[in-house]
């Protein structure tokens, strides 16, 4: 999997590899998911196949996420979806960063489980106020946090519980 991040990390990415990024990343979250064995009817017989037992919200960061978040929609299609509008406002008298969450849209996280997909972490502060607004909209079952990092990080998925 590193390799195939690793052709991601560079400063010009194509919203394309962006795109199959999070698809590859998608796949890769399912391996984790519950499935109910179930039967789906065909024009020539019945057959077997795997429903998701969890009602799942992806969650983006908008703007340069979008195409990232596409990637996991194409994998999750059935999924509600949420938008975040986070930017820093850098220019701060004490040298600090500070995140604004301008904008929010989100349906009913209650017992729900939620995939947080944003492909730029830098200082994870972004995501720590996301979750924290993000609770006005009910307590979620799971949060998987995809975070394709910084070259100077290793990438990771986060499990918060």
């Amino acid at each position: 999997m590193s390799f195939v991040i690793s052709k991601f990390k560079r400063i010009e990415c194509d919203l394309e590899k962006l795109e199959r990024l999070g698809e590859i990343l998608a796949y890769e979250i399912s391996k984790e998911l519950e499935f109910n064995e179930i039967e789906v009817k065909t024009p020539l017989d019945v057959a077997p196949s795997k429903k998701i037992i969890s009602e799942l919200v992806i969650i983006t960061i908008l703007r340069a996420s979008l195409p990232f978040y596409q990637g996991f929609l194409n994998y999750f299609d059935q999924a509600e979806s949420g938008f975040i509008g986070a930017f820093r406002e850098e220019e701060q008298e004490n040298g600090e960063i500070k995140i604004n969450l301008g904008y929010q849209a989100s349906p009913s996280l209650e017992g729900k489980e939620i995939i947080i997909a944003d492909p730029m972490l830098a200082t994870g502060k972004s995501f720590i106020k996301t979750i924290n607004a993000l609770l006005v909209h009910g307590k979620p079952k799971k949060y998987t946090l995809q975070l394709p990092s910084q070259p100077q990080r290793e990438s990771s998925t986060f499990k918060i519980t």
